[in-house]
């Protein structure tokens, strides 16, 4: 698409003066190379009435790139053809690399909790399992994490229901437990000894969490 029109605010967000945009293809001079041919797809397929919202790359006169959002609909004639497009353009790069560090961050909060030796979980305070690492589904006598999970309730490893419900009473008190030992069992009934280390995560409007680690200390 030829750009025709530009307002003041586009202009200082792309860096470029009205009239070095006029009468030149948008697709070339501002959008991101590897974002062209889906954006040229786009507008191709365009219908009459149709409004879109999408996200795209542009490259700003100084040759950084930005994040924008587009919310544009097609530009008809009298005839019903479509002949243009208009576009309200939004800067989100900020979110845009706020989403992207999240993800980073994520991926590696993921690979500790994986790659950790000791047993690593979230349950409800009421002993449904959330998640867990293979090393916590190996303390039990389980393979994964993913076999451990079919079980759902990590009240099954408590010989006296009445450990549970002290370990709970300690975490509303102190929040959090540090090498606190208990006496649990595994999936073939044995008893095991425990070292826990837990934090009870509590959020508005939502259930509260424990999160932590146990460490086999039975021999």
């Amino acid at each position: 698409d030829v750009i025709q029109f530009v307002n003041a605010r586009f202009c200082e967000m792309v860096g470029y003066k009205p009239h070095e945009m006029i009468g030149k293809v948008a697709n070339e001079l501002l959008v991101a190379p590897e974002d062209r041919e889906w954006i040229k797809q786009k507008l191709a397929a365009r219908t009459r009435g149709i409004s879109d919202k999408y996200e795209i790359q542009v490259v700003r006169k100084s040759g950084e790139k930005m994040w924008v959002q587009i919310s544009g609909a097609p530009e008809v004639d009298a005839n019903g053809r479509v002949i243009g497009s208009i576009g309200v353009h939004t800067d989100i790069t900020d979110r845009r690399r706020a989403e992207a560090a999240l993800r980073a961050s994520e991926a590696r909060y993921r690979l500790l909790f994986e790659r950790n030796l000791a047993g690593v979980f979230r349950t409800s305070i009421h002993g449904r399992i959330l998640d867990c690492n293979d090393a916590f589904a190996r303390i039990f006598g389980y393979h994964s994490c993913d076999e451990i999970l079919t079980r759902r309730s990590a009240l099954e490893f408590y010989e006296n229901p009445a450990d549970r419900e002290e370990l709970i009473r300690k975490l509303r008190r102190d929040r959090t437990l540090t090498n606190y030992e208990i006496r649990l069992r595994r999936r073939d009934g044995e008893p095991i000894w425990l070292l826990e280390n837990v934090s009870l995560v509590e959020e508005a409007g939502s259930e509260p969490i424990l999160e932590g680690t146990l460490i086999d200390i039975t021999d």
